[in-house]
C-alpha cells in the first residue's frame, strides 16, 4: 500500500508538471513562437517531452530514494500507457519505439540523478549534524 501511494503521489506530480507545459507550449504555438510545419513541431515536441520525462525521473528519484533504474523505468511506462490511451487514433510506426525507448531512457536516468541527489542531501544533512553534536561535545 505504501508502494502505491507513492507511485500515486509521482503521477499525481507528472500531471502537476505537464499541465503548465502544455499550457505554456500550446500558447507558442497559437502565438506562432514556434513553427507549426509538420517536422519542427514533431522535433519541439519530442525534446519537450525529453525534458519532461527527465524531470519527472528526477522527481521520482528524489522521492522514491532507492532503485533508480527500477523507478524510472516503471514511471515512464506508466506515463506511456497514459499517452497511448489518449492517442488511440495514432498509427503505429517503429519510429515510435525509438522515440518511447528514449522517453523511457530519459525518465531513467532522471531518476538515477534523483537517487543520488537524494543521496546527497541526506548525506550532507547527516554529516552537518554529526559535526554539530561532535562540536558541542
Amino acid at each position: 500500500m505504501k508502494h502505491l501511494i507513492k507511485k500515486l503521489k509521482e503521477l499525481g506530480f507528472a500531471i502537476i508538471i505537464f499541465i503548465p507545459i502544455l499550457i505554456v507550449y500550446t500558447l507558442l504555438i497559437y502565438k506562432n513562437i514556434i513553427d507549426s510545419s509538420d517536422n519542427t513541431l514533431r522535433l519541439t515536441s519530442f525534446f519537450v517531452l525529453l525534458v519532461y520525462f527527465l524531470i519527472v525521473g528526477i522527481l521520482t528519484g528524489i522521492i522514491e530514494k532507492k532503485k533508480g533504474i527500477i523507478n524510472g523505468i516503471i514511471i515512464s511506462s506508466i506515463l506511456i500507457i497514459i499517452g497511448f490511451i489518449f492517442l488511440r487514433n495514432e498509427s503505429f510506426k517503429f519510429i515510435q519505439i525509438i522515440k518511447y525507448l528514449a522517453f523511457m531512457a530519459s525518465s531513467t536516468l532522471g531518476s538515477i540523478l534523483g537517487v543520488n541527489i537524494a543521496h546527497a542531501y541526506f548525506k550532507r544533512k547527516v554529516t552537518k549534524h554529526y559535526l554539530k553534536n561532535k562540536i558541542v561535545k
